[in-house]
């Protein structure tokens, strides 16, 4: 069983190793392919688990904290082990051996973590139990390194984690346009992309399948918003250059218009406002 991604997210989102990673762990659709060998099938499983043990692991961490973690997530502890088998197949041995640490001081002090389950204690007596714990613990690891590693595995070689929703194989520079649709089968968005990254003019469409926004993106980090359309087609913004643009009311009147330093504004009825 082969996750599949949707082709559009995973351009999008292949400079963005958390959410990169994310899709492959997420995933709930998969392709069958049953002339693939069992160990490759089980190399898909392996790096999917993988997956969703760091992105789910990380972002509690991240979200909540190393006592928190410890002591809210249970389900979570029990998964270090199996997280500990991936990492060291990956090559992250140092890691494995901090979470190992970290894991020795959960045991160590079990009753103190199993105390702050314990609903009768007051504020102050919570709030001394943490302190002492954060004060004592020392064995913080770090999951960003292997997100990174992981990440840039995926985008080096993105047919050993993962297939397109077709069930294809992902090209490594995509050139081209993608779009996405609502579940009423509307367009979505249609973006552009290059060499596998977005970059391009992106049309953004409403539920009704009205033209919504365009933008140009320079990467996924980097767009402006150029148009943006009323329900009933009418043009609401355009940009022309970052001291040149306009606004017009829903009627198609216009609104604002700023050519560098000069500024104009209109009411609806066209009447010019001072």
């Amino acid at each position: 069983m082969i996750p599949k991604i949707s082709k559009f997210y995973y351009y999008f989102y292949s400079e963005n190793p958390h959410a990169l990673i994310q899709l492959i762990g997420d995933a709930t659709e998969y392709h069958s392919d049953y002339s693939i060998s069992k160990s490759k099938q089980e190399m898909f499983q392996k790096h999917q688990l993988y997956c969703q043990l760091l992105n789910t692991i990380e972002f509690t961490l991240e979200s909540y904290g190393y006592i928190n973690f410890f002591s809210e997530y249970e389900d979570l502890v029990g998964e270090l082990p199996s997280l500990c088998e991936l990492l060291e197949e990956f090559g992250h041995l140092d890691v494995v051996e901090n979470i190992n640490q970290a894991t020795n001081f959960y045991e160590k002090y079990s009753n103190q973590f199993e105390s702050l389950q314990n609903t009768s204690l007051e504020h102050d007596e919570i709030d001394a139990i943490y302190d002492k714990l954060d004060s004592n613990f020392d064995s913080k690891f770090d999951l960003n390194e292997p997100m990174l590693h992981l990440s840039k595995q995926i985008k080096n070689t993105p047919n050993n984690f993962c297939l397109d929703e077709n069930g294809k194989s992902f090209e490594m520079e995509f050139t081209g346009q993608l779009e996405t649709f609502y579940a009423n089968k509307n367009l979505q968005k249609r973006y552009s992309f290059h060499k596998g990254e977005v970059h391009g003019e992106c049309f953004e469409f409403d539920f009704d399948g009205n033209k919504e926004s365009l933008y140009f993106y320079k990467n996924e980090h980097s767009y402006e918003q150029l148009k943006q359309w009323y329900k009933n087609g009418n043009l609401k913004y355009e940009k022309y250059a970052d001291d040149v643009y306009k606004y017009w009311h829903e009627n198609g009147q216009l609104r604002i218009e700023r050519n560098g330093e000069v500024f104009q504004k209109w009411d609806k009825n066209g009447k010019k406002i001072k």
